[in-house]
């Protein structure tokens, strides 16, 4: 089998940086607009939903020429056109951007996208002096309005990096899906902003003629 190398770019949108952020003023702790109690009644009817569609896609998936091995998955073509890619851009945005906050950490990286987790663990000072000891991580959501987002000019700075396909997260370790899921009220259409943001990135790959995928991060904190 043949291995190709493709120069994946990650793209990591922060919205401020800290000396921009003063979580005392004006700040209000996210209300949800549901109860817990109808929040658990709702969650009951989408994880009863959840299991009917799990048991479709395991029955397709069945079906299909394909096991999950790694030899069954290793039969499976190369698309001719990512092996023309060489450059594809990631697009690491969400909740954790507002906070915009990362130490170094392995290969020397600084990422935000794990601030969510690190802000009541590694980060646990330094978020207690930015935001404030009772900022929680649902507080980020009352913030995040993405009045600056447009999807349009993202994907045109894309093209013109001379990318070939374009890989937003649509759902990072925090569980706060950005787009509209029909399995939980925690997403953007719900919520804050009010917008399906990831709809907007597909639509404008389309337009541009760019290729594009999903990441999508499995277990929640």
């Amino acid at each position: 089998m043949k291995y190709y190398v493709l120069l994946i770019s990650t793209l990591l949108i922060s919205c401020a940086t800290v000396e921009d952020q003063d979580a005392e003023e004006g700040f209000v702790p996210y209300e949800y607009e549901m109860s817990v109690s109808a929040l658990h009644e709702s969650s009951d009817k989408f994880l009863e939903r959840s299991r009917e569609e799990m048991k479709e896609l395991m029955a397709m998936n069945a079906s299909g020429p394909y096991r999950a091995t790694l030899s069954s998955l290793e039969t499976h073509p190369t698309p001719d056109w990512y092996e023309d890619a060489k450059l594809g851009i990631f697009f690491d945005w969400g909740l954790y951007s507002i906070a915009g906050y990362g130490e170094k950490g392995w290969s020397r990286a600084r990422y935000p996208d794990w601030y969510l987790n690190h802000m009541i663990h590694d980060f646990k000072d330094y978020h207690a002096k930015t935001w404030g000891a009772d900022f929680k991580r649902d507080d980020f959501i009352g913030m995040f309005l993405a009045e600056g987002f447009s999807a349009n000019d993202i994907i045109e700075l894309v093209k013109k990096s001379g990318a070939k396909y374009f890989v937003p997260f649509s759902k990072h370790h925090d569980g706060f899906c950005l787009w509209d899921s029909e399995f939980t009220h925690r997403d953007v259409v719900d919520m804050n902003p009010g917008r399906d943001l990831t709809q907007e990135l597909i639509d404008a790959c389309e337009a541009a003629g760019l290729y594009h995928g999903f990441y999508f991060s499995v277990e929640d904190y």
